[in-house]
């Protein structure tokens, strides 16, 4: 319930950062990033945030900007977890809803499981400013629909992985935000 903003930057998860959960904050307005992550952080859990108009990116994992949309887990502790890819948002007018369709290269994993977060922003900055729901990939590929008019807003999407290695315990990441698509 934090609000984190006008800063030079958001939240900064350093090298020592181990089973961290950062969970219903307004991250908003800082001059660089809203959340970064840094390479040597594990177990780095992002859920129901709003992170809007930094002037950066929203996550950044890694501290290396955008990673774009490889994946990564020869290490499980330094994993590169992509974004889910919006493909498409459009609002249907005879029901009032607008359906949110993309694809996730890793939908099924047998040692784990995906979620995906999708969000709504009103303006085109690719980071999340209300969260709309979550939903999971079948086949690579999810469907969300939410009620009302979404025209002119802008969709992202974030992935949660979380692997059961038995006896290592459970490890978990959340991607950086997808590029935003424009519902139509």
């Amino acid at each position: 319930g934090n609000t984190i903003s006008a800063n030079s930057a958001g939240v900064f998860l350093g090298p020592e950062t181990w089973t961290i959960m950062v969970r219903r904050n307004s991250i908003a307005g800082n001059a660089q990033f809203g959340v970064a992550v840094s390479p040597e952080g594990k177990r780095v859990d992002l859920v129901d945030n709003s992170i809007t108009r930094n002037g950066f990116i929203g996550i950044d994992r890694g501290l290396n900007g955008f990673d774009g949309y490889d994946s990564d887990e020869a290490d499980v502790t330094r994993a590169k977890i992509p974004p889910p890819h919006v493909t498409s948002a459009t609002f249907n007018p005879a029901v009032n809803t607008t359906t949110i369709l993309g694809t996730y290269n890793n939908s099924y994993d047998q040692f784990g499981t995906w979620k995906i977060t999708l969000y709504r922003n009103t303006v085109n900055d690719g980071q999340g400013e209300a969260a709309l729901g979550s939903t999971a990939a079948f086949n690579g590929t999810f469907t969300l629909t939410v009620p009302g008019d979404l025209r002119g807003q802008f969709i992202t999407a974030t992935g949660h992985r979380r692997m059961f290695l038995g006896l290592s315990g459970d490890w978990y990441w959340t991607s950086e935000f997808s590029e935003a698509v424009e519902v139509r």
